[in-house]
């Protein structure tokens, strides 16, 4: 047995017998973590906020435990990463809320029209109304949906043509022809004013646009599909800026999700821990070759370098063995006992983030020359 080998195995004994003593936990993403090893809460629930709300309690704040002083440190400022989350965390809490405002903007300016094709005239007044609720449905359409979608809708040129017409026509008081464009108008919003519209328009299934740049390196987007699963609203979507390169399923589904918690376990730390997500990149190109990702984000740096540190620590699960650079980085490399075995893998604080990538039973070294093809094509591997 090779020394790498006979230390994880130490590693993983001396922890299971802290676990049967009560002192930590070999799986702390399952919840209910004690002691200050990985996976240590605090007694908050490491998702919802609870860790967040901590800081303001009568209860010191408990100082984050140092990095480790045997390997150096592995960090760079977090921006990319920063935005990256920021467009997950836009499409599984923000989109459903969007949708739901442009949803109510568009019924209100249905009504209007229909209200004003029931009229035998319409004012100045009228259509400057007619207006000013049209021109709030351009805000939410322009402003905060198209940013995100691979998406080019009509509405604003429709609208301009559209009111142009009418205050023509109202100026020079023919109402016939007021009517006719208002029941055109009111015949284009019932179906502009669906759900069924927003889907077609804003296509979810898969997520291009934005998205799908923000998780991709520069210019990889179309060679690329990630699978993520965003733990804190048990959300699963597959990100894919071109759906006609692949249409099959991917790993990183659903059904991986409980072995992807079992394999990546012993890296999770929940104190102060305010998200975590699962993401699987797969080359489009190359065989559909994949690598999973396990992001954990922190309230701030600080707690994220202590994590780092309490990951790494005496009573931790996981052992850190030197670095190696991927792509702009270098990366702890670490190994800790999971699924049985000795899981080889490598660990990156970026900014509040912790990623831990590329697990494997297959010592790092020991690779194939093509296993890290499929995280070249993350954000995290140029920035």
């Amino acid at each position: 047995m090779d020394l790498t080998r006979r230390r994880a195995l130490a590693t993983g004994a001396t922890v299971a017998s802290a676990a049967l003593g009560g002192c930590t936990s070999l799986n702390p993403l399952s919840g209910g973590e004690s002691g200050g090893g990985a996976g240590a809460s605090g007694g908050a629930d490491p998702d919802s906020g609870d860790a967040g709300a901590m800081a303001g309690s009568s209860t010191p704040t408990p100082t984050p435990a140092p990095a480790p002083t045997t390997t150096p440190a592995v960090s760079q400022g977090g921006g990319t990463t920063e935005t990256a989350v920021a467009e997950v965390e836009w499409f599984v809490r923000d989109f459903p809320a969007t949708v739901d405002r442009y949803l109510t903007a568009s019924s209100r300016a249905l009504g209007l029209v229909e209200s004003l094709d029931s009229r035998a005239s319409v004012s100045a007044a009228d259509l400057d109304r007619l207006e000013t609720l049209l021109g709030r449905v351009e805000t939410v359409v322009y402003d905060d949906l198209v940013t995100h979608f691979d998406a080019r809708p009509t509405i604003r040129s429709y609208n301009d043509d559209r009111l142009s017409e009418l205050r023509a026509l109202q100026e020079r008081s023919d109402w016939e022809a007021v009517q006719a464009v208002l029941s055109g108008m009111a015949e284009r919003y019932r179906g502009l004013s669906t759900r069924a519209w927003v889907e077609e328009t804003f296509q979810t299934d898969p997520v291009g646009g934005r998205l799908a740049d923000r998780l991709t390196a520069d210019g990889a987007a179309d060679r690329a599909a990630v699978m993520l699963y965003y733990a804190p609203t048990d959300t699963l979507e597959r990100v894919q800026a071109d759906p006609s390169a692949y249409g099959g399923a991917l790993p990183g589904g659903r059904a991986d999700v409980p072995g992807y918690e079992r394999t990546f376990g012993p890296t999770g730390v929940a104190a102060y821990r305010t998200a975590r997500a699962f993401l699987t990149y797969v080359s489009l190109r190359f065989d559909r070759q994949s690598q999973p990702v396990f992001l954990q984000q922190y309230r701030d740096a600080d707690r994220a370098a202590g994590a780092v540190g309490r990951m790494l620590s005496t009573s931790g699960a996981v052992t850190a063995e030197g670095t190696e650079p991927l792509g702009g980085q270098e990366w702890r490399r670490v190994f800790y006992r999971a699924n049985g075995g000795v899981t080889y893998a490598f660990v990156l604080r970026t900014g509040r983030y912790v990623l831990v990538a590329a697990p494997s039973q297959t010592a790092w070294g020991e690779r194939d020359d093509s296993w890290s093809v499929p995280l070249e094509l993350g954000w995290f591997w140029d920035a």
